[in-house]
């Protein structure tokens, strides 16, 4: 029963130093793979950071072309704004031209009464013939 006793000692001996052979191979299997696998997570990670920045550049491109369309759009406003400033002030001018030229009316009709009201020059011989002749009928001429 020794003798059993001992080797199945042996047995296990070996046993445990199989095993830890297994683990040590295991160990450094996995510590390989583990290396393999954090260079593929960083170069996939390095990958993914170069397209983000790729994409990124992308997008401050477009938006400094929007900030330039902007720009542009903001140069036409003011151009704009510019003509119509330009446009009230000829409105303004011809308001007040369009003021005169009414008031030139109501002078013009006024002047249209008083020369209607006025004595032509027929109505002037007229009346100097008749002042002749009450002259002559008085005796004064």
């Amino acid at each position: 029963m020794i003798l059993f006793y001992i080797e199945n000692m042996a047995n296990e001996k070996k046993l445990e130093k199989l095993i830890s052979e297994k683990f040590a191979l295991a160990i450094k299997h996995t510590d390989k793979r583990f290396d393999e696998l954090a260079y593929i997570v960083s170069d996939g990670f390095s990958m993914m950071g170069a397209r983000f920045e790729k994409r990124f550049e992308q997008i401050d491109q477009r938006f400094e072309q929007i900030d330039q369309r902007f720009e542009q759009i903001d140069q036409r406003f003011e151009q704009i704004e510019s003509r119509l400033r330009h446009i009230e002030a000829r409105l303004d001018m011809l308001e007040t031209d369009v003021a005169f030229l009414r008031s030139m009316r109501k002078d013009l009709e006024l002047t249209n009464q008083l020369l209607d009201q006025m004595v032509t020059k027929k109505d002037l011989e007229k009346i100097e013939k008749r002042v002749k002749r009450l002259e002559r009928k008085v005796g004064i001429a």
